[in-house]
């Protein structure tokens, strides 16, 4: 019995290692375009979104530089296990790391392309707006797409909430644990329970919201 159960299982856990080992390596070439897209932003818009525009040394530089500063990007952000994070329930700590990690690879990509390329680049640097219009963009881009993948599981578990709610809960408590109560039946749509108001004693909660839930009143509300 134990020796089919097991058997059995085996698939689904296959499944879905693949399963996210496919999104990490689809993460990580988002990542390696998102830092070289950011940079080449910057240079575009330093030349006013003139390609044509831009120094022949600047753009020889960048081409030079940029593939790999791309490649050490992904295995930066992959040291800082930032491709194995569970991203239906990423909070601010992987967002914070996230940006945290951008703003140190700027620092490497300024010092970097400026000292690789002193003797190269006119006025031994790449224009300053280069450097923090990349590393803006580059942020943006990281934290974004991280950002956005909470917020399409949220939509979708929503949708799923909507089409397969069965009873409607009152939520009693909108403490910490009443906020664990409701993330976590938020998180299980397929329960076929979903909370539409929430009761709390403390008339300073009144008529406000805990993820979107209104909190109506205290008991004698019920």
């Amino acid at each position: 019995m134990n020796q089919k159960t097991k058997t059995n299982n085996q698939p689904l856990h296959r499944r879905g290692s693949r399963t996210s080992v496919f999104f990490s390596v689809l993460l990580g070439v988002y990542d390696f375009v998102a830092v070289c897209t950011a940079y080449f932003v910057a240079l575009w818009l330093r030349f006013d979104f003139s390609f044509n525009a831009i120094n022949p040394e600047y753009w020889s530089v960048f081409r030079s530089f940029i593939l790999f500063y791309g490649l050490f990007s992904v295995l930066v952000l992959w040291l800082f296990r930032l491709y194995n994070s569970l991203w239906r329930y990423i909070g601010i700590r992987e967002l914070t790391r996230t940006f945290e990690v951008s703003l140190l690879l700027s620092v490497v990509h300024t010092a970097a392309i400026t000292l690789i390329f002193y003797k190269t680049l006119p006025h031994h640097h790449m224009p300053i707006s280069y450097y923090i219009g990349g590393a803006l963009v580059q942020a943006i881009l990281l934290i974004g797409v991280r950002v956005s993948s909470r917020l399409f599981d949220h939509w979708h578990r929503k949708r799923i909430l909507g089409l397969a709610a069965r009873n409607r809960v009152m939520l009693i408590g909108a403490g910490n644990a009443g906020q664990m109560i409701l993330r976590d039946m938020m998180l299980n749509p397929r329960t076929g329970e979903k909370v539409v108001c929430i009761i709390d004693d403390d008339p300073k909660k009144w008529n406000r919201y805990l993820d979107g839930i209104p909190i109506v009143g205290g008991r004698e509300d019920i």
